[in-house]
């Protein structure tokens, strides 16, 4: 893991911080705002919806944060219990340092993520490396993963990765279309065990 953080200056990140309380005072929904301990670095998450509903997570894209989501996120929190998660190492609340890309560290995150939170289970949806992260947990641990949303995954490749290898057999790049096929493959055998299960 880089110790390194993103921010240049203290006034840099001061300026980012001031104008994330600025739009957190606009979010269009009540929230909680919840630091969660994980053991690549604490992570912010901003939780509101239908209380007891099944849990989405949205994970934003590389350069943002979740405030991103402000836009969408009351309508998803008619149906949903949402978790908005600003990812390590980009401009919110997180911890300011970026995990190594290759390897299992992403997936790790968001497992200490969802296991500190106390879900089982959820829908992912992820824009651009957001999505790329959802995905990467997705081959991580299949079964916590209700329905996964890939947006803009521009970035997105795997190669030589089957749901059946370990984590640490897979390898990322990026065109954005084996991706695609690579979800559909996995989709197609989610559909496959649920229906072989009593």
């Amino acid at each position: 893991m880089s110790t390194e953080s993103i921010y240049k200056s203290s006034t840099g990140k001061r300026a980012v911080m001031a104008m994330y309380e600025a739009m957190m005072a606009r979010w269009p929904m009540p929230y909680k705002a919840l630091n969660v301990p994980t053991r690549h670095g604490n992570t912010f998450v901003i939780v509101g919806g239908k209380e007891a509903a099944p849990a989405l997570l949205l994970l934003h894209g590389a350069g943002t944060n979740s405030i991103m989501w402000a836009g969408d996120v009351a309508e998803y929190g008619c149906q949903y219990q949402v978790y908005a998660v600003d990812l390590l190492g980009e401009p919110g609340k997180s911890a300011p340092h970026r995990p190594a890309w290759d390897g299992p560290a992403y997936a790790e995150w968001l497992e200490d993520v969802l296991d500190n939170l106390k879900i089982e289970r959820a829908t992912l949806i992820g824009l651009s490396q957001g999505g790329w992260t959802a995905l990467k947990f997705a081959v991580y641990e299949p079964e916590r993963v209700e329905k996964l949303v890939l947006l803009t995954q521009a970035a997105l490749c795997l190669i030589s990765c089957r749901l059946s290898s370990a984590p640490s057999r897979c390898r990322y790049w990026g065109d954005g279309v084996s991706s695609v096929s690579f979800v559909w493959s996995w989709a197609a055998r989610q559909s496959q065990k649920k229906s072989v299960k009593p």
